[in-house]
């Protein structure tokens, strides 16, 4: 677009040229004020394009070193979430069962409270487990609540030896929760261990 506007500034200014006899001095300084102009825009523009394009390529760097880095949450969630029973999941003849909705907002607190059971166990893993101690990983905890309100299908992916699992399992496997209706609720808690 600006390289068709110089081209026809370029045609006038020509046509303006061939003319110049005819006309008068001041259209002449008009015309040639109006072409600096518009180059010197067009320069201030690739100039800006320049710039932009450096900023991206800074941008864009850091932002690979930010991914790079291990999220510093000790222990500490990043999601809880709630998946729904897909129908397909549901034995034939499987009803839900009746009562209260699961108070979620208590699976939460209750979440909250493992922390430190979960650091614990995770400070002992590591020093059975040099390998586990050396490194940051981020690992997901999957627990289901079913309707009796007892905890179970207690999973770490992706796996952490050193201990780690069956002390997750021992701590979560405690926890008892009200009677609630409706179908089995599956949890996912994304957590990053980080080594002292």
């Amino acid at each position: 677009m600006v390289m068709r506007r110089i081209a026809v500034v370029g045609v006038l200014w020509s046509l303006v040229l061939g003319g110049c006899s005819q006309q008068n001095d001041k259209e002449l300084k008009t015309v040639k004020s109006r072409y600096e102009k518009v180059t010197k825009d067009y320069q201030g523009c690739q100039d800006r394009i320049v710039q932009l394009q450096d900023r991206s390529v800074k941008l864009e760097s850091a932002l690979k070193k930010i991914r790079a880095q291990p999220c510093e949450l000790e222990l500490d969630p990043v999601t809880l979430e709630v998946k729904a029973r897909p129908n397909a999941v549901v034995h034939s003849g499987a009803r839900p069962a009746s009562g209260p909705p699961l108070n979620l907002a208590k699976v939460k607190t209750k979440v909250r409270s493992v922390r430190p059971t979960l650091k614990t166990c995770y400070e002992e893993a590591a020093k059975r487990d040099k390998v586990l101690g050396s490194k940051a990983q981020k690992v997901t905890l999957k627990f289901t609540i079913y309707n009796s309100g007892k905890v179970g299908n207690i999973r770490v992916l992706p796996y952490v030896g050193g201990g780690f699992v069956p002390c997750v399992k021992r701590a979560l496997g405690s926890w008892k929760f009200e009677k609630f209706g409706g179908y089995p609720k599956s949890f996912m808690q994304r957590i990053q261990l980080t080594p002292k």
